[in-house]
C-alpha cells in the first residue's frame, strides 16, 4: 500500500467507531505511523472532521441529508475493500504467473543444454579434430564386434552404401551421463563420423527413419531413428556428398 492509497482509505476513517478494528484501516494507520507526511495529513484531516462534526452538532442536518452522507461513507468503505481485494487478487495472479514462467524457463534451459540439438552441436565441436580412438581398425566386421562387446549394440543398422567404405576405428563418447558409440569411416578421402545413440536417451531427437539433414557450424549432419537406436552422422563434406554415399 502506498501513501495515496492510504489517504483514500483513511479519508473514510472514523476514530472511536468499529473502523478501529477494521484490518483495512489498521494497515493504513500503521503506514501513517511510519510516514511523517501521511501522519501530518491524517492529523489535519481528523482536525477538520472534528470541526465539521462540532458545527453539525450545533446545527443538526435534516435526516434525509444525514442518511445520504452516511450512505456515501459506507459506499467509499465498500469501494476501498473491493480495491484491496482486487489488488490482492492481481498480486496472487502475478506471483502464480512468475512461478509458472520460472518453471518453464528452467525446463527450457535444461532442454537447451541436454536436448538432441545441444548434443549435435557439441559433437560437431568435439569432432572438428580427429579424436583418440578406443579401437583402430579398417575392418567393418571388427567395428561391429566392438559395438556388440563394448556397447552391447547388436542391431546397429549402418546404411548399405556407407558399409562399402573402410572404417578408421571406434570409441565411446560420454555426453551428460549418456554413453554414445562412435564409428569413423574413410569415405573417398573424407572422414565421416557415425554416432549411435540409444533411442529416447536424449530428448528431442528424430522420431522416424527419414534422414534429416542440417548444416551446423560448418559441418553437415544427418540424423534419423530406426528401431531402438538413433543415428547421427557428421562430416565436413557437403550434403550432396553424403547423400550420394549413404
Amino acid at each position: 500500500m502506498n501513501r495515496e492509497q492510504a489517504k483514500e482509505i483513511l479519508s473514510a476513517y472514523r476514530p472511536g467507531t468499529d473502523d478501529e478494528g477494521d484490518p483495512v484501516f489498521a494497515e493504513a494507520l500503521r503506514l501513517a505511523g511510519r510516514d511523517p507526511e501521511l501522519a501530518a495529513w491524517l492529523t489535519e484531516r481528523q482536525a477538520f472532521d472534528a470541526a465539521v462534526s462540532r458545527r453539525l452538532a450545533a446545527s443538526p442536518l435534516p435526516a434525509e441529508l444525514l442518511n445520504a452522507i452516511r450512505a456515501g461513507v459506507s459506499h467509499r468503505q465498500r469501494a476501498a475493500h473491493r480495491r484491496r481485494e482486487i489488488v490482492l487478487g492481481l498480486a496472487a495472479c502475478l506471483m502464480l504467473l512468475l512461478g509458472l514462467a520460472g518453471l518453464w524457463w528452467r525446463g527450457r534451459s535444461r532442454s537447451e543444454r541436454t536436448g538432441f540439438s545441444a548434443c549435435r552441436r557439441d559433437m560437431v565441436e568435439f569432432l572438428r579434430r580427429f579424436p583418440r580412438l578406443d579401437l583402430e581398425t579398417a575392418n567393418l566386421a571388427q567395428a561391429r564386434q566392438w559395438l556388440a562387446n563394448a556397447r552391447h549394440l547388436h542391431q546397429v543398422q549402418i546404411p548399405a552404401r556407407l558399409q562399402r567404405f573402410p572404417t578408421i576405428g571406434c570409441r565411446t563418447l560420454d555426453w551428460h551421463g549418456q554413453k554414445l558409440a562412435l564409428v569413423c569411416f574413410m569415405v573417398d578421402g573424407e572422414v565421416v563420423h557415425f554416432i549411435v545413440i540409444p533411442r529416447g536417451s536424449i530428448p528431442g531427437g528424430p522420431l522416424n527413419p527419414q534422414p534429416q539433414f542440417a548444416r551446423v557450424d560448418g559441418m553437415t549432419t544427418v540424423a534419423w531413428t530406426r528401431g531402438a537406436l538413433t543415428y547421427l552422422v557428421l562430416s565436413k563434406t557437403s550434403e550432396r556428398f553424403l547423400r550420394q554415399r549413404m
